[in-house]
């Protein structure tokens, strides 16, 4: 639960940076969209391409430019528009009774507010949701079963049996609610057991001497009643999912990598070639501004020698 609160403040926190970013961007689609010639402003496009890339690692996007060079940006669900233009839709974080209290994602359309929880998928912001609302549900859940079976066996075998010093029949767990969602969170060995240990109904016969049949019955529960099974299967459902994340990082950075170097040589500007272009475009002028000495020349000459 603790995890799912870290992760929880997290969507709050991306909440607040995506908000600033598509309004940084829609300020400058307006300032590129007022260009007196398209183009002419590269410092701000390059700065919008920045804060995009940034929004990309945070929600996902998908990006397109319009006409006067002014940048649509929607999420890559396209189940919500972030920039149209100059205007900005801001996103809310809004605690919802349906979540536990953990924070629904809305964008504020002005009029009114869509829920679009279910539509981010990708970036920081998607992993932060998934983490939160089905990774660890899901490990709960198992917890959960767990408790609610030990809990409800254990007391089907404690209850009718005897203890040392009353016959009063009593569940060794208490806290365990109706149904098993909870279970996890609720049990407790009941506080007479541990006010006095002597409550414990160790026998399944009254003032027989010695007798421990009621705690070896506890006792054998963890393999008769697949216990250890589903304890071995919880740690081995989470290292494998931890390594399955691990591996989806290492193959993502190599794949951003790859695109990077790609886009690099695209658009990216090599130092090595530029200088040899430069150094071709720079013999070229000394072969222009020779040329025309020599035609300077010539001319000269035959201005002088036939021009009298």
């Amino acid at each position: 639960q603790d995890q799912r609160k870290q992760a929880d403040g997290v969507v709050g926190n991306l909440v607040t940076e995506i908000n600033a970013a598509t309004i940084e961007i829609a300020k400058l689609n307006a300032r590129i969209g007022a260009e007196p010639t398209p183009g002419a402003d590269s410092d701000a496009r390059d700065q919008r391409q920045g804060l995009i890339n940034k929004l990309a690692d945070l929600v996902g996007v998908q990006v397109f430019e319009d006409s006067k060079g002014q940048m649509q940006v929607t999420l890559d669900s396209g189940a919500a528009v972030l920039v149209s233009g100059i205007t900005a839709y801001r996103l809310k974080a809004t605690p919802d009774p349906l979540l536990g209290n953990f924070y629904r994602v809305d964008l504020d359309l002005g009029s009114m507010t869509v829920d679009i929880t279910a539509s981010v998928k990708e970036g920081a912001m998607g992993a932060s949701l998934d983490l939160r609302d089905t990774l660890l549900p899901g490990f709960q859940q198992k917890l959960d079963e767990l408790a609610s079976g030990i809990g409800t066996q254990v007391n089907a075998l404690h209850n009718p049996g005897f203890g040392l010093v009353d016959l009063i029949h009593r569940d060794f767990f208490t806290g365990l609610p109706a149904g098993v969602p909870g279970a996890a969170n609720g049990i407790r060995v009941n506080t007479a057991l541990t006010g006095d240990p002597r409550l414990v109904a160790a026998a399944n016969v009254s003032g027989a001497v010695g007798n421990n049949e009621t705690a070896r019955a506890i006792s054998k529960l963890y393999d008769s009643g697949s216990f250890g099974a589903t304890v071995s299967s919880l740690t081995s459902s989470i290292g494998s999912k931890a390594q399955e994340y691990k591996n989806r990082v290492t193959s993502d950075e190599n794949l951003m990598v790859a695109l990077q170097n790609q886009h690099d040589r695209i658009s990216g500007v090599d130092l090595d070639e530029e200088a040899t272009q430069m150094m071709a475009f720079q013999r070229g002028y000394q072969a222009s501004a020779r040329f025309i000495s020599v035609i300077n020349q010539l001319t000269d000459q035959l201005v002088n020698q036939f021009g009298r």
